[in-house]
């Protein structure tokens, strides 16, 4: 067996081409570009950030280099060495810390690279001489400080560097110690100088997009910008700058060696400062949206006005004409000509359904009252209702009440019958006096043994039903549903449901097998079956047969069997005052409006 061929949507076949042709071109281009040109710009930026934190960094040493050289003017310019020699010989403290004071002050109170300066002898290493630099203030409160924090600590660091400068820190402030030596190179005194970070490390400050800054004097840490910096945990090469690039940060670290103490800097730059120096790449990438969006919305536009809209208008008008809407026409028609030849024929075809469908309808309307005809046929009595009318008169004259409301009752089902006024459709309340002739003439048939039960609608009985539709069913229950045991029980029930009227007839009788097949064969007879059928059960095929040629293969009779060995006749039709569904044609179920 050949499998069937699966079809493609021609609009998602071109949505495809578009896309595949046109658009994802056009992007792989400019990520392309976009990627390569970020990849120039960050190697730009890296080179940049390490060149400039270089000099910078170089601009930086400069500075300690000269605040080491001024802290070796003080052994070098020997006034110092002179002064305390001469107070080793004639103790007088007065002018020797009039002659160290006035030398701190001479040399260091306009070098900005110092806040303070301190000093102490090594024999006395309790009495600190000092001086603050000019721009400062509270002189005497930084000596408080320096001795309440930083003295102790000074000392003992100074008794083991030798001639070593070192680099010492309490937290917030940085200070260089270093020892003053005789002409032995022996310790005779500690140079103390709080360096001014803001002078040393003002260049550091300056590299560009920085957003913090530490350096490192040996393990001591000094922050300069920002929040600290920490230093990687592998080794730094001397004077060989790392560059690192992580969570949207460079960050840079520089290594030199200044009289034997390494001085580490940590450098740390936010990447999204960047993006307000890059002007040129994002007005190229601007430039290439605003140039890719019009044509994008031209080409959906294109798409839509010519493609894709006729495509959908022939989609909508096939759905309209196979819901019923026989002969509708596209309007306007396409600008394109091939769709717009496509449209005219499409209309055209419409118009010509909608002729011959005009006309198959009205042969089978033709059709349809001559088979209703035929079938109603089949009900016509077997005496004459003048006849009866003399009959009834004479049991009148003789007084015989009883025999006349019999009579009476049968006229009425032989009007009926004989459907003297040729209506085919009635009202539900005369489909009833019918019905409720037939079963006066049962009761006096069962007397007691029958009982009978109505629930009907009274909002129903108005509604147009087709003639003798009841009845018969109502006679089928009796005849084979309760005759068989000389007596039982009958409801009826009429009601609406949504479109539809139902209407029901329930008996106390129990449907056989040989029934049920019975049934069956007569409620799905299609006129080819040829056995013989009870007249008795015609009526229950003509009442089915009326209803699918009236409302369709939706409506019509059922009979099934209850579960508490009961029989149910179901009669569904069309409730037309509530419906725009008139007929319906029986072979293709196409719906015919009004």
């Amino acid at each position: 067996m050949r499998t069937k061929k699966r079809k493609f949507s021609l609009k998602w076949g071109l949505i495809i081409i578009v896309i595949a042709c046109w658009v994802v071109p056009i992007l792989v281009i400019i990520g392309t570009l976009g990627s390569f040109t970020m990849r120039n710009i960050e190697s730009q930026i890296a080179d940049t950030i390490t060149t400039n934190a270089e000099n910078m960094v170089m601009l930086s040493q400069n500075m300690i280099e000269s605040a080491i050289k001024s802290s070796r003017a003080a052994s070098y310019d020997r006034d110092i060495w002179n002064a305390y020699s001469l107070y080793r010989q004639d103790h007088d403290e007065i002018s020797l810390y009039s002659s160290v004071t006035s030398y701190l002050v001479s040399k260091y109170r306009d070098n900005n690279q110092f806040i303070s300066t301190f000093l102490y002898f090594c024999d006395e290493p309790d009495k600190v001489y000092y001086a603050n630099n000019r721009a400062s203030s509270g002189s005497f409160t930084k000596v408080r400080e320096y001795r309440s924090n930083m003295h102790s600590i000074v000392r003992e660091a100074a008794s083991k560097s030798g001639t070593e400068i070192i680099f010492l820190s309490d937290g917030e402030k940085l200070y260089m110690v270093r020892n003053m030596v005789d002409s032995k190179f022996q310790p005779f005194a500690v140079i103390i100088m709080e360096l001014n970070r803001d002078v040393m490390f003002d260049s550091v400050r300056s590299v560009v997009w920085i957003e913090g800054a530490s350096v490192y004097f040996n393990s001591i840490r000094s922050d300069v910008i920002g929040e600290p910096v920490s230093l990687p945990e592998y080794e730094i090469n001397l004077n060989q700058p790392i560059l690192e690039k992580k969570d949207g940060r460079y960050d840079i670290f520089i290594r030199k060696k200044v009289e034997g103490q390494t001085i580490s800097y940590a450098i740390t730059t936010n990447q999204s400062l960047l993006s307000d120096d890059i002007p040129n790449f994002r007005r190229m990438i601007w430039l290439l949206i605003l140039f890719t969006v019009p044509l994008m919305a031209l080409v959906i536009w294109i798409f839509y006005r010519f493609i894709s809209k006729p495509i959908s208008a022939m989609i909508e008008a096939s759905q309209k004409i196979e819901s019923g809407e026989i002969g509708y026409q596209i309007q306007p028609l396409p600008d394109s000509n091939e769709f717009n030849y496509l449209t005219e024929r499409f209309n055209s075809m419409s118009h010509q359904l909608k002729v011959q469908f005009e006309r198959s309808y009205q042969e089978q309307i033709a059709l349809q009252d001559a088979r209703i005809k035929a079938l109603q046929s089949q009900i016509d009595p077997h005496f004459l209702n003048n006849t009866l009318e003399t009959i009834n008169w004479e049991a009148r004259i003789s007084g015989d009440e009883k025999v006349s409301s019999m009579i009476e009752a049968l006229s009425t089902m032989l009007s009926a019958a004989t459907a003297r006024g040729g209506e085919t459709m009635i009202s539900l309340a005369e489909e009833l006096t019918y019905v409720n002739a037939y079963l006066y003439i049962i009761s006096v048939r069962f007397g007691k043994r029958l009982t009978v039960k109505q629930e009907i609608d009274e909002a129903l009985l108005d509604e147009k039903v087709p003639r003798l539709v009841m009845q018969p069913i109502v006679e089928n229950a009796i005849e084979h549903g309760i005759a068989p045991h000389r007596n039982g029980d009958l409801i009826l029930r009429i009601y609406r449901q949504e479109e539809k009227i139902v209407m029901e007839v329930e008996n106390s009788g129990e449907l056989t097998d040989a029934d049920k097949e019975a049934v069956d064969r007569l409620l799905n007879w299609n006129g080819n079956d040829t056995t013989d059928i009870k007249p008795g059960r015609l009526g229950i095929r003509n009442v089915n047969l009326r209803l699918k040629f009236l409302y369709g293969k939706e409506c019509g009779l059922t009979i099934t069997s209850l579960p508490n060995q009961r029989t149910l006749a179901r009669i569904i039709l069309l409730n037309q005052s509530n419906s725009s569904v008139s007929l319906y044609n029986p072979d293709n179920q196409t719906k015919l409006y009004k």
